[in-house]
């Protein structure tokens, strides 16, 4: 079978007790390779900046509302590659949203797909901007922040382009009609590899 994909698995989530104390704990990764002729050699790109490579790797998560960006590539004999991952997200014990004014404050999530890429790719965004009860009244106005300083405002569903490689950590900040304005509660990274990059030995 061709190569078709590839993806992770976690799972191993050791000393994680302790991580109000040590603030991180390990998660054990291992790679989920669709097809493809042996052998077939991985790679991983996390949005730390760190590459690893071989099958499974370890990541230290920290203690937080943090999302970590977790992609992997594979190369088979035949020279074909292909990319996939996902995100991983953080250890979150209690929710720090507080209503301490006359309105709400505004939730703002995101999806992004997919947030492993390539150079010159569209990538989707689509965000969601809520809040819970006593709102102030509408619209609440979006604006994306793709990381690589260009925004996009007044739309909730877009796509953008990026342009060269590297890590990039989106963020949706909403706007309600009193001027008020939040962010979305962790910025969302997006790791844009290039097609030389993932076909290297």
């Amino acid at each position: 079978m061709p190569l078709q994909s590839v993806d992770y698995r976690s799972f191993g989530r050791e000393n994680c007790e302790g991580a109000t104390i040590l603030q991180n704990c390990l998660l054990s990764l291992e790679a989920v390779v669709t097809g493809g002729t042996p052998p077939i050699h991985v790679k991983w790109y996390l949005s730390n900046e760190t590459r690893l490579r071989g099958e499974n790797i370890q990541l230290a998560i920290e203690y937080g509302t943090h999302i970590y960006g977790v992609c992997l590539s594979a190369n088979d004999a035949t020279g074909k590659s292909v990319i996939g991952g996902h995100w991983e997200y953080g250890i979150n014990y209690w929710s720090d949203i507080y209503h301490t004014e006359r309105y709400a404050y505004i939730r703002a999530r995101a999806d992004i797909s997919p947030p492993c890429s390539s150079v010159g790719q569209p990538v989707t965004f689509n965000g969601s901007l809520t809040c819970n009860t006593n709102c102030a009244p509408p619209p609440i106005l979006p604006t994306w922040f793709f990381g690589d300083k260009t925004t996009n405002s007044g739309a909730l569903n877009t796509t953008h382009i990026y342009d060269k490689q590297g890590v990039y950590f989106a963020r949706l900040l909403g706007t309600d009609s009193q001027g008020r304005t939040n962010y979305s509660l962790s910025s969302y990274p997006v790791i844009i590899r290039t097609s030389q990059d993932q076909n290297e030995p």
